[in-house]
């Protein structure tokens, strides 16, 4: 009996240490962030988007996102934590309209500046890397840092809303799926 009491509490001690406050930010549309504030000062938290329909039901968008994140008519775009099948790790841009599918929309913005100023995608898609987002007003601006030890200054890239919205309903389309181990989550690229 003493083994079984002794386990019970060895495992609720271990529950305990993993717990800590969760709150939930609303954001619009029926986006929220879930925040998990761990217990222990050294063991990180998480920020969680998610998407609640109309009808109560939930689901989680991305597992771990970055500050901020920006909605506006059922379109939400943010930086998430991702496992990069081109490097070990990293962030990237990613969009989801209401229940719809995570589009990482990165390479779209990219290939779409070097368009507007006559450059070359792949030659963008190399350089820059991701930054942050800031929105202002109807203008999102897509920060992307050029790469360590090179000269070139980063690039920013303003898109509206409804650019935005066009290159998510084009990789809805065309974009093929690819799992992230990271967050767990289907995404189209």
């Amino acid at each position: 009996m003493k083994k079984i009491m002794m386990s019970v509490l060895v495992a609720g001690s271990y529950l305990m240490i993993g717990c800590g406050n969760v709150t939930e930010h609303p954001l619009a549309d029926g986006f929220f962030i879930k925040t998990t504030t761990p217990m222990l000062e050294n063991s990180g938290g998480t920020r969680k988007l998610f998407y609640q329909s109309p009808s109560g039901t939930q689901k989680l968008v991305w597992k771990y996102v970055d500050d901020p994140v920006l909605v506006h008519n059922g379109t939400a775009v943010f930086i998430g934590d991702w496992d990069d099948p081109d490097k070990a790790e990293g962030y990237a841009y990613f969009a989801v309209k209401e229940n719809g599918q995570v589009i990482h929309i990165g390479k779209a913005v990219l290939t779409r500046a070097a368009q507007k100023n006559g450059a070359q995608a792949e030659e963008y898609l190399k350089r820059y890397g991701t930054g942050k987002l800031t929105a202002k007003g109807d203008i999102i601006e897509f920060q992307f840092p050029c790469g360590i030890g090179t000269n070139t200054p980063d690039l920013f890239v303003d898109l509206t809303w409804n650019e935005i919205s066009e290159i998510v309903d084009m990789l809805m389309k065309t974009g093929k799926p690819h799992k992230d181990k990271l967050n767990g989550v289907t995404y189209l690229e």
